[in-house]
């Protein structure tokens, strides 16, 4: 009987390099998309994210490596490629002064759906999008969770195989957020949709299949989330502290044990994490404002990467 040949990886990057003149933005870089998973570009701003993902989309020409869309070229094929990727910009594509419906109806239009069928496919989705009540509304005076809803259903409009999404929840308050991140799942199982997103956000990494870790335009870490979590040494002890230095020192000389001065205060990795906190508030409890004591995190694994912790707006 003869074999059925193997499903293409929805995205497949190759060894891919990039310049801005002399300047390197991406070294090396390698990833796989598989069918319906969802995969998360997590890093800091200026890490590589943006360039990388401007190359899968087709807006940058590859420079050297490959970058395959359903087993397909982006260098010979862009044009067929487009077909199959909705796409959602960190900066908002909607025109503010248009309607949703015109909005909805311009992008259909563009991409060659036309008369009943795009209507049809508007009204489903702004059924599911729960915005079907606002589509004679102007764009301008909807809040920012509608608008990205609205930018998602105009992505989905030439029915994708793969979503490309920017930082997709930038500027959204934390419930905004939270209802946004259902949606994408939502949709994800219910058409069988490849994701692939960029963020500098842990817990949205976390929600991830795969995550791939950039930094200075390199992979330094890739996998599942809960492997790479595995791979940190021990729990992680945070000292918040006024004396980092002093602390970090009697640490090492009493306990030979390595920590690392951070925002917070004083942060290690240990086996042995709930006996040495009860030794050093027993010890050291005049130089300790606060202690914290916690499993790995993603935030962890960036840090054992990169020897850096991302900040809230994205910086190393």
């Amino acid at each position: 009987m003869e074999q059925e040949a193997p499903t293409p990886e929805s995205i497949l990057v190759r060894n891919v390099y990039f310049k801005y003149g002399t300047q390197e933005a991406l070294r090396d870089v390698n990833l796989t998309l598989q069918k319906g998973e969802l995969l998360g570009l997590l890093g800091p701003n200026g890490g590589g994210k943006t360039t990388l993902f401007h190359l899968i989309t087709t807006l940058f020409p590859v420079q050297r490596g490959d970058v395959l869309i359903q087993g397909e070229s982006v260098k010979r094929q862009a044009k067929e490629i487009r077909k199959e990727l909705g796409i959602i910009f960190q900066s908002p594509s909607l025109d503010l002064d248009l309607t949703v419906k015109e909005n909805l109806l311009f992008h259909g239009r563009m991409y060659g759906v036309r008369g009943p069928e795009l209507l049809e496919r508007i009204e489903t989705l702004a059924k599911e999008f729960r915005f079907e009540k606002r589509l004679d509304d102007r764009v301008k005076v909807l809040s920012g969770g509608y608008r990205r809803r609205i930018e998602i259903a105009k992505a989905l409009l030439p029915e994708p195989s793969i979503l490309l999404m920017d930082e997709p929840s930038n500027g959204l308050d934390p419930v905004a957020r939270k209802e946004l991140w259902n949606l994408f799942e939502s949709i994800r199982r219910s058409r069988n949709l490849s994701i692939l997103f960029t963020t500098h956000l842990m817990d949205e990494a976390d929600l991830c299949d795969e995550v791939v870790i950039l930094h200075h335009g390199r992979v330094v870490k890739s996998g599942r989330p809960e492997q790479l979590k595995k791979e940190v040494s021990g729990d992680v002890l945070i000292l918040e502290t006024q004396s980092p230095d002093e602390l970090k020192k009697t640490i090492k000389e009493k306990y030979n044990i390595e920590s690392q001065i951070v925002s917070e205060g004083l942060r290690m990795e240990t086996e042995n994490a709930s006996a040495l906190m009860l030794q050093i508030l027993e010890g050291h409890q005049e130089y300790v404002d606060s202690i914290h004591l916690r499993k790995p995190t993603l935030e962890d694994v960036f840090f054992a990467a990169t020897g850096m912790l991302l900040d809230k707006g994205g910086r190393a």
